[in-house]
């Protein structure tokens, strides 16, 4: 079902909260959730292709530490570093991403980090999700993975995974060393 998702060439529809009935195919113009995170609006009928380099990354519309409905492509125009992590994995990475992304924010930067597991397993819930934040001082959106993007990444994969996104919603890199601090930096300077 994900990938015939991800093969439509209009992805407002793969907006959970959103119903077939008041989708018209022919109009894919992209419509923002309502959220306290910065927004842009990216190019109508953009085609989600994948989440490895150089593919147009999906439409995630995923829950965050707030309890609203965040779309990965709000971001349209800043460089995304997105974390796909646990709650359960590398205790120091979510620290890191909060001084990186507070080093780069006027820079144009956007952290997001998505969770698709907490301690016991499941995907967090906002209560879980807002406990991260507060706990890791990460300032951009904390998203809870309830539709198994992280599976897109392979099942072979280390956790976290870091990948970089441009100011398009492409991915650039799509697995940057998270324990390589000095690399991270190095690979948002070349994109900003």
């Amino acid at each position: 079902m994900l990938m015939f998702l991800l093969s439509m060439g209009c992805t407002p529809a793969m907006d959970p909260s959103s119903s077939d009935a008041a989708h018209d195919p022919e109009d894919c113009s992209w419509q923002a959730p309502e959220n306290t995170w910065e927004q842009s609006t990216p190019p109508n009928c953009l085609e989600a292709q994948g989440l490895e380099e150089g593919q147009m990354v999906p439409d995630m519309r995923l829950v965050d530490q707030h309890g609203d409905t965040v779309s990965l492509w709000q971001f349209y125009g800043d460089l995304i570093l997105l974390d796909f992590s646990t709650m359960w994995g590398a205790q120091m990475w979510p620290e890191e991403i909060a001084v990186i992304g507070a080093e780069y924010a006027d820079a144009g930067l956007m952290p997001v980090s998505v969770l698709f597991e907490d301690v016991y397993g499941e995907v967090p819930d906002a209560e879980s999700l807002q406990y991260w934040a507060e706990l890791t001082g990460v300032q951009g959106p904390v998203l809870a993975d309830d539709a198994d993007y992280a599976s897109m990444l392979g099942v072979d994969v280390a956790w976290p995974r870091l990948l970089l996104i441009d100011q398009d919603l492409t991915v650039i890199e799509e697995n940057i060393p998270w324990h390589q601090q000095d690399m991270i930096r190095l690979s948002i300077e070349a994109h900003l």
